[in-house]
């Protein structure tokens, strides 16, 4: 018996001792990593990926095959104190043999911007190696759209439309439309599957006249800018009646005819209304700030319609009468303005809704010349597609866009009374 537990001693201090070896035999334990690569390169691009290759390390400095690859990217050049902070890939390859030539793609990316890149090496300790070299790119911006599908006819019916005239989409994917003739919300899949509906004509909580534009803030809440009844009307995303604000006059905090409605990540609400005024207000309807004025003037307007807000807090404003889009801070600075009448790229005629893209671009509902227009941040045209007419991609009269997540463009086709679905092309 004793002798029986004296070799099992002897044999858990022998597996004991060969864990702590190195693959040298015995001379410690392994804390050596795997090298640094140190050619990582970018070898292809598109507007959402980036193409990464680069030489396998080893396991022990650039002996023998590494574990596991860490991939990250960032919108700023990554370092060792940063790296926590970078975004990191999923479904890196297996490392090869040292020596190997590897290849991993990066998807997801936003268009039009510039990305760094880096990775790390472990071995199955793990003993991670130092970062790789960084290198960087620029996606591609996207210059053309792919019509995707569309939904609804003409009528009162569960999925039919009477004139919509706004479009938006939540963080889940669901579409919410503003459907004017029927005075109600519609709520769809981003199928066009119909989900829900409310409202109804009238002055009462959850009723609407006239109902131009719609917002969904990052928790799913349901802005609409009730116009008839000027107000904003603010809903759960089942259509559940929250709260309102009304205050109808010229006044600072009152509104005449509120078109376009938006909602920015800080959870400010941004209302442009037909009065030639632009307003700030908290989510609960608290006037902050208000700023325009009718006339031709920088910061002026004819007919304020659409509102959207960019990747720094900037708000865009679609100045129909003027024929032209302005761009001012948060605080309604005004910084520049462009446009002009005519049908010629960056040219408009009734620009009404306008909403920006993941990338900071600008898409604008440029409603008589049948079309959509993209813009650069600073006012650059980029592209437009559509025409005149009722077939796949066609338009008549679109008033309603906006942009989800990846860059699938929703128009609301006013004429046609349809929902018309666009994909960044391959």
């Amino acid at each position: 018996m004793l002798r029986g537990r004296v070799v099992a001693v002897l044999l858990f201090f022998s597996v004991i001792l060969a864990q702590g070896c190195g693959e040298d035999g015995g001379q410690g334990p392994d804390v050596t990593p795997p090298a640094a690569v140190a050619d990582l390169d970018v070898t292809g691009v598109t507007h959402d990926s980036a193409q990464l290759s680069w030489t396998a390390p080893g396991d022990n400095d650039a002996q023998g095959k590494a574990s596991e690859y860490d991939i990250r990217y960032s919108t700023v050049a990554i370092t060792p104190a940063n790296w926590d902070q970078a975004l990191e890939c999923s479904g890196e390859p297996v490392p090869r043999t040292s020596g190997s030539s590897e290849n991993f793609s990066v998807s997801g990316l936003v268009e039009g911007t510039a990305y760094f890149f880096a990775l790390k090496a472990c071995d199955e300790i793990p003993n991670w190696s130092d970062l790789s070299n960084v290198v960087s790119t620029a996606t591609s911006a996207v210059t053309d759209y792919v019509y995707v599908t569309q939904w609804g006819t003409t009528g009162l019916g569960d999925g039919q439309l009477d004139f919509p005239l706004d479009v938006a989409v939540d963080g889940s994917g669901y579409v919410y439309v503003v459907d004017d003739g029927n005075n109600r919300v519609q709520k769809f899949t981003s199928d066009g599957l119909f989900v829900a509906k409310w409202g109804g004509q009238g002055s009462g909580d959850g009723q609407f006249s006239d109902l131009e534009g719609i917002a969904v803030d990052g928790d799913g809440n349901v802005y609409v800018a009730d116009s008839g009844n000027s107000r904003i009307q603010k809903f759960t995303a089942d259509g559940m009646f929250i709260t309102s604000w009304q205050q109808t006059g010229s006044e600072i905090g009152q509104l005449d005819y509120p078109c376009g409605i938006v909602v920015d990540p800080w959870d400010n609400v941004y209302v442009a209304d037909w009065n030639n005024t632009v307003h700030e207000f908290t989510a609960e309807g608290a006037s902050v700030r208000q700023w325009g004025g009718t006339g031709t003037a920088d910061g002026e307007f004819s007919n304020a319609y659409g509102v959207a807000v960019g990747h720094q807090g900037n708000v865009y404003v679609s100045d129909v009468g003027n024929c032209s889009i302005q761009k001012f801070t948060s605080e309604g600075d005004f910084l520049f303005k462009w446009g002009g009448e005519g049908a010629a790229d960056g040219q408009f005629n009734d620009p009404f809704h306008v909403a920006v893209g993941p990338a900071g671009n600008i898409f604008v509902a440029d409603s008589r010349n049948s079309r959509i227009q993209k813009f650069a941040p600073d006012g650059t045209f980029i592209t437009e597609w559509g025409r005149h007419g009722s077939l796949d991609g066609q338009f008549d009269y679109p008033v309603g866009v906006t942009v989800d997540g990846s860059g699938n463009v929703y128009v609301a086709d006013s004429g046609s009374d349809r929902i018309q679905v666009f994909a960044p092309a391959p």
